[in-house]
């Protein structure tokens, strides 16, 4: 009864169509025939799959796509009934994955669908996600501190995309897909609202830069030295918000000030520092220099995060009238974090023109390959391309593990 096709002829007792699939690992599988129960196993080819980043709005289209939702008379319907036909074709010959962010998260369940769009996506990235982007721009900032504590200079990143995926990057994929509900509603008014305060508050600095039209260059030296501020300043922030709840009564404001992410990133930081024998009341000071190292401008997030700013900042300064959409901070975040790390990126069009402006790409150097619907060819023979250079062997063995492929 476990037996699931493809299904072939059993060596063993000479059944037709008998031996089904009962379990696919990561790098093997074992078949069983359905009569007389007799079970082989065979090993998998090695993979080496590539890792695409997929923004929210491609996410969102292939869904509707795949659902039906999708008008055939939309814009760029026919591209995206190419895209996911091309993209599961990649998938299904073990080429790429398309993993989930905590970000996508936060974007998902807004949406009227949340559940099933949750769980389309969830099938594009296998069994693999990215850890959140807030871990790891901590874990780079750890990095740094080592090399601070050793006085060295700032550290190549080596940006294995391999350490930021939870879940192996080269699983064969299973053909059972077991997944969670979850109830989101509890978060979705939080969510919105955190969303659209930060969009408000990046408002705010857009009318500035438009009114005091600062070069590219003052705002990305200000962007890269603002991490004391950032960092040292959000800290104090939230440690004031905690103790002002915790004098008022108020629980969940004591919670969401003492347990914010740059708290216990400081927190971790000045017990490193009195682990190599500094006085606990001297901790806060010395994490504090840290955080004013020069070298600590370099920093991956940081720097990407920073001329990306900064080429909005000399687009508004020069006159563009319209300001970037209301989730340009969470694209940033992504590309910041994930862009050093990842082989593609399918981006809007106008993050995608920002990382093309002669002066952000002239500072920053992007692993990830950017396509956009600009540039929804290149997409499209991308996607082409890495379907057909599956290696033989892998292509036969994903036949018998789900079938027909094409």
């Amino acid at each position: 009864m476990f037996e699931r096709p493809p299904f072939k002829d059993c060596g063993s007792c000479g059944q037709q169509s008998a031996t089904g699939i009962v379990w696919i690992s990561p790098s093997s599988f074992k078949r069983r025939c359905k009569f007389c129960k007799v079970s082989t196993s065979h090993p998998l080819p090695d993979l080496d799959k590539q890792v695409l980043y997929l923004d929210q709005f491609a996410i969102t289209a292939i869904f509707q796509t795949k659902t039906g939702k999708l008008a055939p008379g939309a814009h760029h319907a026919k591209f995206w009934s190419e895209a996911s036909g091309l993209l599961d074709r990649a998938i299904m010959r073990q080429q790429i994955i398309c993993p989930a962010s905590n970000i996508h998260r936060d974007e998902t369940i807004v949406h009227y669908d949340s559940e099933a769009l949750g769980l389309a996506h969830e099938m594009l990235g296998g069994d693999t996600s990215f850890e959140n982007t807030t871990q790891i721009e901590h874990d780079q900032i750890f990095d740094y501190l080592d090399a601070y504590l050793k006085g060295q200079n700032a550290p190549r990143l080596e940006f294995n995309v391999d350490e930021i995926l939870h879940g192996s990057r080269n699983a064969w994929l299973q053909d059972i897909h077991i997944t969670a509900q979850m109830d989101w509603s509890a978060f979705v008014e939080d969510t919105r609202r955190a969303r659209d305060d930060g969009a408000a508050n990046l408002v705010s600095l857009y009318d500035r830069w438009a009114t005091e039209r600062p070069t590219f260059e003052q705002v990305l030296s200000h962007e890269l030295s603002d991490a004391f501020a950032t960092y040292i300043g959000g800290y104090l922030h939230f440690m004031s918000k905690a103790a002002a709840a915790m004098k008022s009564g108020d629980n969940e404001g004591f919670m969401q000030g003492a347990l914010a992410p740059v708290v216990s990133l400081i927190h971790e930081i000045n017990r490193v520092f009195t682990e190599r024998g500094i006085p606990e009341a001297q901790a806060l000071k010395e994490t504090a220099k840290f955080f004013a190292w020069p070298q600590l401008q370099t920093l991956p997030a940081g720097w990407v995060s920073a001329h990306l700013f900064a080429a909005i900042a000399d687009r508004l300064a020069k006159g563009q009238k319209r300001y970037p959409t209301r989730g340009m901070s969470n694209d940033i975040k992504v590309i910041s974090v994930y862009g050093p790390y990842v082989d593609a990126m399918f981006l809007d069009n106008e993050c995608a023109d920002l990382l093309q402006q002669k002066s952000v790409a002239k500072g920053v150097n992007l692993k990830a390959r950017i396509f956009c619907l600009k540039r929804k060819d290149e997409f499209l023979q991308y996607l082409q391309d890495l379907g057909d250079a599956a290696p033989v062997e892998v292509v036969e063995a994903s036949r018998e593990l789900y079938g027909d492929l094409d």
